[in-house]
């Protein structure tokens, strides 16, 4: 339980506490991220930015730079919106690179579709397998519930000289044997097809065309902005500026 002392000296300490010294500078780092947040985040868009993620961004360049007035703050506001451009850029580049697989899968996935690729599967496409494949499961059942043409097997070399449990017999042997053919088929061009979709989709590992120049440059422009102001702020403070070679 506590005593009476202790009581007494805890009151004595909460008297000593008269709480932050400057509070209008803490008024005015919660009215400045606020503003600039509007300005800078991109709520209303595919990119999902928040304006406390770039609040807490912020704070943390000031928590560990310090700025002494209003032209460090200034450098140091500049600095914030870099990184957080660099940030948005990354993001862009991924769903470049997603777009550009996504069209990647798409094209070969067409491809295979409607044509083929190399001589052991001709000119048949997926389409086309899984088309034949639907019309034999339709002849495989007409054969069981023997609502075939007859007429139609005795004309064929094969099933010649059968008699009609014969030749439904051999019509359902034939067609199982087909079906099954045809799904190997189907099979082993999906694998292929997947493969050579893998292929391309890791050989495009950047943006391609105006996409990834317009990034580049971008990113170059933002980057640049950065360490110009970091240079400033540490040619305030008569430090030596930092060289980075931006191509």
């Amino acid at each position: 339980m506590t005593s009476e002392e202790q009581i007494e000296a805890n009151r004595q300490n909460a008297l000593k506490s008269t709480g932050p010294k400057d509070v209008s500078n803490t008024k005015l780092n919660a009215i400045q991220h606020g503003i600039l947040a509007k300005t800078i985040v991109l709520e209303d868009s595919p990119f999902n930015e928040k304006t406390e993620d770039f609040g807490e961004l912020q704070k943390q360049f000031e928590d560990d730079i310090e700025p002494k007035n209003i032209i460090e703050r200034k450098l140091v506001e500049t600095m914030v919106i870099c990184c957080w451009k660099l940030r948005r850029i990354e993001r862009a580049e991924r769903a470049c690179l997603r777009v550009d697989a996504k069209s990647i899968e798409d094209n070969i996935r067409s491809a295979y579709s409607i044509g083929g690729f190399g001589r052991d599967f001709k000119d048949w496409g997926l389409d086309f397998i899984e088309k034949r494949t639907q019309d034999a499961y339709t002849e495989l059942f007409d054969i069981e519930k023997k609502n075939i043409d007859m007429e139609k097997y005795r004309k064929k070399t094969e099933y010649q000289g059968l008699d009609d449990k014969q030749i439904l017999k051999k019509a359902k042997q034939d067609v199982e044997m087909t079906i099954k053919l045809l799904e190997t088929l189907e099979d082993a061009k999906i694998e292929r097809m997947n493969k050579e979709i893998a292929i391309e989709i890791e050989a495009a590992n950047i943006p391609s065309g105006s996409r990834l120049e317009n990034l580049i440059r971008y990113k170059t422009s933002v980057e640049r902005s950065f360490y110009r102001a970091l240079n400033q702020l540490m040619q305030l403070r008569g430090k030596p500026s930092i060289d980075v070679q931006i191509n």
